[in-house]
């Protein structure tokens, strides 16, 4: 039945990681650029309330910091975890001889 749990996580990741690369491969890459309505050698201005309005590109590390977190978070909860599990197997050894 472990044997069997394994296979069908390594499927499941499998299928998970096609999926996702097949959907980026078929995605139109480069997009193509809006069509521009301003005549050719006409200069474009950009309003300070357009330029707010534009989408932040910028890569924002706040996540990536929370996820480090929680997985040593996560660490840390596991080694105690199994040392005080250690310890009582251990005491209830050494009382029983």
């Amino acid at each position: 039945m472990k044997h069997a749990s394994r296979v069908l996580t390594f499927v499941l990741v499998s299928v998970t990681t096609l999926m996702a690369t097949a959907i980026a491969a078929v995605a139109e890459y480069p997009p193509t650029p809006p069509t521009s309505t301003a005549a050719p050698g006409q200069q474009v201005i950009v309003t300070p309330a357009q330029r707010a309005a534009l989408a932040f590109t910028g890569s924002d590390l706040t996540v990536l910091w929370v996820g480090v977190a929680a997985l040593a978070l996560g660490l840390v909860l596991l080694v105690a975890a199994r040392r005080r599990a250690a310890i009582r197997r251990r005491g209830s050894l050494a009382g029983v001889a």
